[in-house]
């Protein structure tokens, strides 16, 4: 087989996790199944991650929702979905049949909330459900009721204590997607990867806010909401350099303003692992798919075996540059 058309070779190990790519469909513009499945082949892609979920149904805040500017976005969806139950019954079956393998994102107001998640997906494992979730990604980039709305990954106390309790309920690997609105991210990390992390997601979106300069008027419904996109890849690359220069093992997904292939490598080479495209789909539903063909024929181009000699490489080269700072 001509390795142009051999996605194996793009094969690598995520923490305890056999991923078929480095590419992920980030979590929050993938949706809660299959939506899209008709722009290219999930299964092709090292995972789907879901758009988070909590226990119950969740309406999300009023419109407006979004804004746009250039390649970034503020978004104040907040957080709407269908619940981990309607999950489980009618979403997932359908991202099993298109062979996708998922990473199912949760989202909870407090420590306890998580814990209920937790037992209730490990239900779902134990009566033989959910055979294609490799992965559940705790975000706790949301407000913790028990701390005075302060958000949960703002605290290393309450990150080791969603972190650890998670971990004793459930099964699965776990991946901990942490805001880069901390004073300290290595302390954040550090915590989570003490408290059992498999892999770091890194980052969310950060706050901030849209105005609309004609009408004088706020552009969200919520004023405030996340940003995303290109506006977040400084922001983004220095935190993972700070956590990777901290700890050379633990997995880390990169997610922020990713749209080329050069975006990839620069988070690669920066020693992501992986990369999670978010905002990219919102703009071309087939950003993905595209993106991991540029990334073959990069590979291919310039005489890589596979995904994981590539990677090698930047490290290599990652040391070579940071030599005398």
């Amino acid at each position: 087989m001509n390795r142009s058309e051999n996605r194996y070779c793009l094969d690598l190990k995520l923490g305890s996790i056999n991923l078929k790519s480095p590419i992920i469909l980030a979590s929050g513009t993938s949706g809660h199944s299959d939506e899209l499945s008709k722009y290219g082949d999930l299964s092709s892609l090292g995972a789907l991650t879901v758009k988070s979920l909590t226990m119950d149904p969740w309406e999300g805040n009023k419109p407006p929702r979004i804004s746009s500017y250039g390649k970034a976005v503020i978004n104040s969806v907040g957080l709407q979905g269908p619940g981990i139950k309607h999950f489980i019954l009618y979403d997932y079956p359908r991202l099993e049949a298109a062979n996708a393998n998922v990473i199912l994102s949760i989202w909870a107001k407090t420590v306890d909330g998580y814990a209920d998640i937790a037992i209730k997906i490990q239900e779902a494992v134990a009566a033989g459900n959910l055979k294609n979730v490799i992965g559940i990604e705790l975000n706790i980039s949301c407000p913790n009721l028990e701390d005075q709305n302060r958000l949960f990954s703002q605290s290393a106390e309450f990150t080791a204590a969603i972190a650890s309790s998670f971990k004793k309920l459930c099964s699965l690997p776990m991946l901990v997607k942490l805001s880069p609105m901390v004073a300290d991210p290595v302390e954040i990390a550090n915590a989570a990867i003490v408290s059992g992390a498999d892999v770091l997601t890194l980052t969310n979106t950060m706050f901030g806010i849209g105005v609309d300069a004609v009408n004088l008027k706020f552009e969200l419904g919520n004023i405030y909401g996340g940003v995303s996109g290109s506006s977040l890849k400084p922001l983004t690359q220095s935190i993972i350099k700070k956590i990777r220069d901290a700890n050379r093992s633990i997995a880390i997904v990169a997610t922020g303003g990713i749209f080329t292939l050069n975006d990839m490598i620069e988070y690669w080479f920066l020693g992501a692992n992986a990369v999670g495209i978010g905002t990219a789909t919102l703009f071309n539903p087939r950003a993905s798919f595209k993106l991991q063909k540029k990334l073959i024929a990069h590979l291919n181009k310039n005489g890589y075996e596979s995904f994981q000699q590539y990677w090698n490489y930047l490290q290599e080269e990652r040391g070579k540059a940071t030599d005398g700072y």
